[in-house]
């Protein structure tokens, strides 16, 4: 991290042309406040009522039933998760990063949405957890691309691991 350790922190941005210069001097911008509460509740929410059922610690509903799947029904933790990744209260908080992504655009070429989803946090899991993490454009049918990544269940942290710059 250079001298400018606090550029990495979320950032309110009070025009487009602010928000280009980060992107345009960092190759990334952390934009605070972009997704509201509220639809990050309507998640937590979604996926509480998805996952209630199966969980085993009811004050940890989608931490414990995604533990126990784990053990003991892999492929309904799988089906689940596919289904999750289909939800509409998801997918509005996807809408909100096609408005950066036209924003921070250089060009007026169509732009195409090519995957998006979550990852299931599951303690130890070689499958599913990455020791490290690079943002690279390994499809060759596009020029370029942009990633997104964000904090749904709990505020991130250098701990908790968040997207390392």
């Amino acid at each position: 991290m250079s001298d400018k350790s606090t550029d990495c922190f979320a950032k309110s941005y009070s025009s487009i042309d602010e928000l280009r210069a980060d992107y345009e001097n960092n190759g990334f911008v952390s934009i605070k406040g972009l997704i509201p509460i509220a639809k990050l509740e309507a998640v937590q929410n979604d996926l509480t009522e998805t996952f209630v059922e199966f969980a085993v610690d009811k004050d940890a509903p989608i931490d414990s039933a995604i533990v126990e799947l784990d053990k003991t029904n892999k492929q309904l933790l799988y089906e689940l998760h596919m289904a999750t990744t289909k939800l509409i209260s998801l997918r509005s908080i996807f809408s909100l990063f096609a408005d950066v992504v036209v924003d921070l655009a250089s060009s007026q070429t169509p732009i195409y949405e090519i995957s998006g989803g979550y990852l299931l946090g599951i303690p130890k899991d070689k499958r599913l957890v990455y020791d490290f993490h690079q943002e690279s454009n390994y499809m060759r049918e596009f020029k370029s691309i942009f990633n997104f990544h964000f904090p749904l269940l709990r505020k991130s942290s250098r701990h908790n691991g968040t997207m390392s710059v």
